[in-house]
């Protein structure tokens, strides 16, 4: 439908103000969430106070939040596995890698400014969903960035493949297509290997 807003949220919190903005809307809108126990505690209370204000503002529309703050890869997660990106993070923190995290909220509209900050960061960027990876988020992403000149060569998409996933508890399903929290540390490491590697034949091209 034209102007229909897409959303996800992340955790309770974040569904109870979905709610109050869907219900605001003049438009059509629709509200993602899975089959699935809500996070014990709502995201904004673990992350860093500075960014803990902002973190718990009323929705926009087309406005994302920032759950951790990185410089050396960024993770934009869309909806429920905000957690699993979040959990990963934690880890590749542990090991000295700086990692940001944004909760997307929105899949229609992005975040534009959002998107044009990070995707002209110079780091990878990994966009992680629970959707099929084929008119998902993380295409929607790709659409912005084509339509507004945008890099995206450094844009890695996780999501569904376009297969038949085997019928599981929701946590394995997500083991198996590597979306769990060992899987999107491993797709992290592929990026940055390989964003390293077209750095170092960019700069040798120069020289």
């Amino acid at each position: 439908l034209p102007n229909m807003v897409l959303m996800a949220p992340s955790d309770e919190a974040e569904l109870n103000r979905a709610l109050r903005l869907a219900l605001s809307l003049d438009v059509a809108s629709a509200i993602r969430y899975p089959r699935d126990n809500v996070p014990a505690i709502n995201f904004e209370e673990l992350i860093d106070p500075s960014l803990h204000s902002a973190a718990k503002q009323e929705w926009q529309v087309g406005s994302s939040r920032v759950l951790r703050s990185g410089s050396d890869i960024t993770f934009i997660a869309y909806g429920a596995l905000v957690q699993n990106a979040l959990l990963a993070a934690d880890e590749l923190i542990a090991e000295g890698v700086s990692v940001e995290v944004i909760d997307a909220r929105f899949c229609k509209p992005v975040d534009e400014k959002m998107l044009a900050r990070v995707l002209t960061s110079g780091r990878p960027v990994l966009t992680i969903e629970d959707h099929a990876l084929q008119n998902g988020f993380g295409s929607a992403v790709i659409e912005h960035a084509v339509a507004n000149n945008l890099p995206t060569n450094q844009i890695t998409r996780l999501g569904m493949p376009d297969r038949l996933i085997a019928h599981a508890t929701r946590k394995e399903q997500l083991a198996e297509v590597e979306l769990d929290p060992s899987g999107i540390i491993k797709s992290a490491r592929d990026a940055m290997r390989k964003f390293s590697r077209v750095e170092i034949e960019e700069q040798s091209a120069t020289v």
